[in-house]
């Protein structure tokens, strides 16, 4: 039953974000140790750029699927819009409405996506050398948290808060 209850605890605590000390005090040593690292600066840049790499992955292996790549080619262009504001007012028991019309041009961006065909064995090396950087980044992932990890985890309740506070 505590069992239970404690992640139960821990899920609701984990869904606010916002832990406090006496959370902190409450929490075993492993259970507390992960709450930090999951939010720890560094570990949190390294997943950042795991999925930039993994994206890039995607991309090549839809250009791949496609045969072609969409290059974004943008043009900016002036154009000329007219406003025209209107006021009435009461002049000798009369409303009388005068508009005044406005020209003011404004820049404008226009972009569209060219199909472009790509060169299959060119995108395919790149995709192996991306492959490769997905290996050493999810290393970087792990080696960030079980830094984090062994740091906070010899840490008291106290120290483990004010790390996760200055993180």
């Amino acid at each position: 039953m505590w069992q239970r209850f404690s992640a139960l605890a821990l899920l609701s605590l984990l869904l606010s974000a916002c832990a406090s000390l006496d959370d902190f005090q409450q929490m075993d040593t492993q259970t507390r140790t992960e709450y930090v690292c999951e939010r720890d600066r560094l570990v949190s840049h390294q997943r950042d750029k795991l999925a930039e790499v993994k994206n890039t992955i995607a991309e090549i292996e839809q250009a791949l699927l496609n045969g072609y790549r969409l290059v974004e080619a943008c043009t900016e262009t002036i154009v000329e819009s007219s406003e025209t504001v209107c006021v009435s007012s009461q002049v000798n028991g009369q409303l009388v409405t005068t508009c005044t019309a406005t020209e003011e041009p404004t820049l404008e961006k226009i972009c569209t996506d060219t199909p472009v065909a790509i060169d299959g064995e060119l995108e395919k090396e790149k995709l192996v050398e991306w492959q490769k950087e997905q290996l050493y980044a999810e290393r970087r992932v792990n080696d960030a948290y079980m830094a984090c990890f062994n740091e906070v985890g010899s840490m008291t309740a106290e120290q483990a808060y004010d790390y996760y506070l200055g993180n």
